[in-house]
Order: C-alpha cells, then structure tokens, then sequence
C-alpha cells in the first residue's frame, strides 16, 4: 500500500467519524429543541393547602384552638376564614369551622360550625365557600 492510500485512508476515516459525531450531535440537539416546546406538567397547589394543626377542642363550648407550624408562614388573613378539617390519613372532613379574632402567636382559635374536630386533624383551606 503506497503511502498515498495509506492517508487518504485515514482521512476517509477521519472524516467519517467527525460526520457521525456531528450527525449524532446535531439529533441530539434537535431533539433536545422538539422536547423543549411540549407543555411540561404543571405542579401547583393542592386543591385544599393545610393551614395548621387541631390541638385543642372543647365540645361544650363549640371552640378549637390550632396551631400553624413552624415551616409554614402564618396567614395574615385569617380571622373569620371559614376553614375546613380532615383526617390527615383519610383526608376526609371532620368538622367546618371559623376563625375567631382570637390568636397567640402561631395559635388561633376557632368556633365549630358542623362536625368534630380531632386533636392532630388538619385545618385547611376549602376549594369552595361555605353555603
């Protein structure tokens, strides 16, 4: 083999593999382009977003107390929210209730309305107003 041959030969493979690479690069980059424009999911807030914690009831006097947790803010807008509760496990609601002008820090009191809440159930914000 002359060495003519010999380099046009890696040339001829030289150049090959830089087409590859750029074919390859240029998919990739095309369909890195075609995956940008889909609509990505959308996350956004759960149709109820916790507000606090029950941790006091009286069923006598119809009034809670619950308290908002560290790592959430305290809500500024509170007072006469109509707020619901539910079992943190089954979700399901276990009282309606008010909030009452009444507050000490992250602790807010809180007139029942229907239901009985439980010490640790949720205290939420409804996706509908209250009739």
């Amino acid at each position: 083999m002359s060495p003519a041959s010999r380099f046009s030969s890696r040339l001829a493979r030289g150049l090959g593999c830089s087409v590859l690479l750029c074919g390859l690069t240029a998919c990739s980059w095309v369909s890195g382009r075609s995956s940008q424009t889909k609509s990505a999911p959308v996350w956004g807030a759960p149709a109820l977003s916790e507000v606090g914690r029950i941790i006091d009831y009286d069923a006598a006097a119809g009034t809670a107390l619950f308290e908002v947790p560290a790592h959430l803010a305290v809500p500024a807008d509170l007072a006469g929210a109509a707020l619901v509760v539910r079992n943190p496990d089954t979700l399901t609601q276990t009282a309606r209730v008010v909030v009452s002008p009444h507050r000490a820090g992250r602790i807010f009191g809180v007139y029942v309305i229907e239901g009985r809440p439980v010490i640790e159930d949720e205290v939420a914000r409804p996706t509908e107003a209250f009739p």
